[in-house]
């Protein structure tokens, strides 16, 4: 999964081009799976290194970090559906407004369950506060880096 995210960023330019670019026989994304099995030894090297434990610390975070990152995604998806049918008359009111916006509510009432309970679900408060900023930023990031994106490619 995390390969193709990185490809098709790569490809929609978020990421550097080479990483959108499919292996010219197999089609596969084989440069962001590479770079992703990298970044994954060298994350595995560096909690060696600190003497953290794979199962207690390593997956507790990245595992919580996942959830919380997925329910966002989740959420701003049903918003975006709404949006897009917003100015495209296509499907019922019930499959382009209101079932998306009950998704929507739903995946909110998750979202707070999760930032509420954070700490339990990773393993303490400083490493949720950490876990949080973190997720924040990338959301902050990605948006920024993707009207950036929009705006340059607007301008070619």
């Amino acid at each position: 999964m995390l390969a193709r995210f990185t490809f098709n960023f790569g490809a929609a330019g978020l990421l550097p081009a080479g990483l959108g670019r499919a292996h010219p026989r197999h089609r596969a994304p084989s440069r962001a799976s590479v770079a992703v099995t990298v970044f994954g030894i060298l994350a595995i090297a560096g909690s060696v290194m600190l003497g953290l434990d794979p199962v207690l610390d390593v997956y507790t975070w990245f595992s919580g970090a996942a959830t919380l990152g997925i329910i966002v995604l989740m959420a701003f998806t049903s918003l975006a559906v709404m949006a897009y049918f917003r100015g495209h008359e296509r499907g019922s009111w019930l499959t382009t407004f209101i079932a998306p916006a009950v998704s929507l509510v739903a995946f909110a009432g998750l979202i707070f369950l999760v930032v509420k309970n954070f700490p339990l679900l990773v393993g303490g408060n400083g490493v949720a506060v950490a876990l949080i900023s973190l997720l924040a930023i990338a959301l902050v990031g990605g948006a920024a880096s993707s009207m950036l994106g929009k705006s340059s490619a607007a301008s070619i």
